[in-house]
């Protein structure tokens, strides 16, 4: 009998969730088709500047590669993100390929990335970039000895 009224209970709990989706998915049809009935009208979460009326991200990743003058990936090299966007700033570190990610960055501009990795020089430890949408091709590359040689 308990079996029989859970199982009744249940039934009616999903029809009147689906019934409560069903409700909601035509109030969003409804809300398209009146935003596309009027051109000057932009749905939410789009950008009315683009031509394509792509969705904008509030979060991007970034990531790249830290690699070593001779083209190899360098271990353990340590990154910093700072930038208006966040709270605190984020560290991380290379994987054993060089590889780094900063996953659920807020977007915007003037986010300063930069590496560090003793002993390791960097001619271009540092760089501004604009997060407006996913980055994955940052790469830091270390001078060589002979070219840290030449420079003095």
């Amino acid at each position: 009998m308990r079996t029989r009224f859970a199982l009744v209970f249940l039934l009616m709990v999903i029809e009147i969730f689906l019934s409560a989706a069903c409700d909601q998915n035509r109030e969003i049809q409804r809300g398209r088709i009146a935003s596309e009935a009027d051109s000057s009208a932009v749905p939410a979460g789009l950008d009315a500047h683009t031509h394509d009326m792509e969705p904008r991200l509030s979060h991007v990743s970034v990531s790249g590669y830290v690699r070593k003058a001779d083209g190899s990936g360098l271990r353990n090299a340590r990154l910093h993100l700072a930038g208006e966007g966040l709270e605190d700033s984020k560290f991380g570190f290379t994987d054993a390929s060089g590889r780094f990610e900063f996953p659920e960055v807020p977007t915007g501009s003037g986010y300063r990335i930069s590496v560090r990795a003793n002993p390791q020089v960097f001619k271009n430890a540092s760089r501004v970039i604009d997060l407006t949408s996913e980055v994955s091709d940052i790469e830091f590359v270390a001078e060589s000895a002979e070219s840290l040689a030449a420079a003095q």
